[in-house]
């Protein structure tokens, strides 16, 4: 089977990357039904936008450049796609519907199925296609998007939902999203088990000999999050000014893109928090750093903290739990999904809870890298990556065999 996957992330969303690369990972340990794995760039794309993604393909290929009229139109549909939207600005104008050299150029490849994510008009209903629906936060929170923002992702969810084969997602509260917004399209859903992958390398050395560069404290808690607005650090913020009076001053190290689109004033606004409240000593920003010393940064700290309001997936959770770190995060269907060993669960909207849960974990944990978590973790790791790569190939077999039985009739 020949799978073809559209590039979406790099330095803006590196998430998007990851995500991707996951898949192929699992995807890669199916023996003789390994499919064969392609990745579909923009012919202009960077090569620091790809990063490590670039080798867990068989073959890269560019995609195929579009007239400069089509062109424009794509890219303006493409205005709230993450990566995009940072590096230009354009208001957003709806792309009419309009032949894709997609399509060709994928058939000219003999893919056999095509995965891409809701981001923005796409030719899957021309396509034995697989779509991604990350989240509904638009719904959920519509009060962090503009109006014309929740009009737009309204209108490509719709689109993508009735033109795709399958619908991949990846908790069952986004399924249930799926089917208040889309009920007709509910039938194609598949909700995978999302597996993170962790790189070998990342058990050869002490987490501290790896971090030295960093100078960082020897205890500390790890919050990976980006910061949008949802991921809600004034929470942490806020938990920590209430433990200062109680004489207790956890340190916070963390990392992620400082900018969001949404209100590109909240990583300043977050800095002056820090200086109000007098904690700017426990908050340790190292923005965005490899994927391997991310992993280092797991391993050595207490846990690692979540705070988010919203979560489709919650990808640090998974990797915690591939890694075997304890976590502690909100109180979100989809984080508890999850089922990280060891987890702890708090009020995304309560200072006082998360308050007294880092009291708990400062005072009790252990830095470094816990054996028996994760010796427990790397032996349950292969097996959980397999039937993730099994889950994977299920569905895109499923849309190509719908696919072709439709040309049949």
């Amino acid at each position: 089977m020949r799978l073809a996957f559209q590039h979406f992330g790099g330095d803006a969303w590196v998430a998007g990357n990851v995500f991707i690369e996951n898949m192929f990972l699992a995807l890669r340990t199916l023996g003789s039904d390994r499919p064969a794995l392609t990745l579909v760039v923009d012919p202009y794309a960077r090569e620091q936008d790809l990063g490590a993604l670039a080798a867990s393909a068989d073959q890269v290929l560019p995609g195929p450049a579009q007239p400069l009229e089509q062109a424009l139109r794509i890219q303006q549909s493409l205005r709230y796609h993450v990566a995009w939207r940072l590096r230009t600005g354009l208001l957003h104008t709806p792309m009419p519907a309009a032949p894709h050299p997609l399509v060709k150029f994928l058939r000219d490849h003999q893919v056999d199925a095509f995965f891409t994510l809701a981001q923005a008009e796409s030719p899957v209903a021309s396509l034995p296609s697989v779509v991604w629906l990350p989240d509904f936060q638009h719904r959920r929170l519509p009060d962090n998007f503009a109006p014309e923002e929740r009009a737009s992702r309204d209108h490509v969810y719709s689109v993508l939902a009735h033109g795709a084969t399958r619908l991949l997602l990846t908790s069952a509260e986004v399924c249930h999203d799926l089917e208040a917004f889309a009920p007709d399209c509910a039938h194609k859903a598949r909700q995978i088990a999302y597996v993170a992958m962790v790189p070998a390398e990342v058990y050869s050395q002490d987490p501290r000999n790896g971090l030295a560069a960093y100078h960082l404290p020897d205890k500390f808690i790890y919050l990976p999050n980006q910061f949008w607005k949802h991921k809600n650090h004034q929470l942490v913020f806020e938990a920590l000014s209430q433990l200062n009076t109680r004489g207790i001053r956890p340190r916070i190290v963390s990392t992620g893109n400082p900018i969001d689109y949404r209100q590109p004033s909240l990583f300043a606004e977050l800095l002056q928090m820090l200086s109000r409240l007098n904690i700017r000593d426990q908050f340790i920003f190292l923005g965005q750093v490899s994927r391997l010393d991310m992993f280092r940064l797991i391993r050595q700290s207490l846990c690692v903290l979540n705070p988010s309001q919203f979560e489709g997936l919650g990808l640090s959770v998974a990797e915690s739990k591939s890694l075997g770190k304890r976590v502690l995060v909100s109180n979100l269907a989809p984080l508890r999904e999850q089922e990280a060993p060891g987890a702890i669960y708090f009020n995304p909207d309560d200072p006082a809870d998360l308050a007294n849960k880092l009291e708990m974990i400062w005072t009790t944990a252990a830095a470094g890298p816990d054996a028996q978590l994760e010796l427990a973790a790397a032996a349950a790791l292969p097996q959980r990556q397999a039937a993730f790569g099994r889950e994977l190939l299920q569905v895109f077999s499923e849309a190509q065999a719908e696919f072709q039985s439709r040309g049949a009739h």
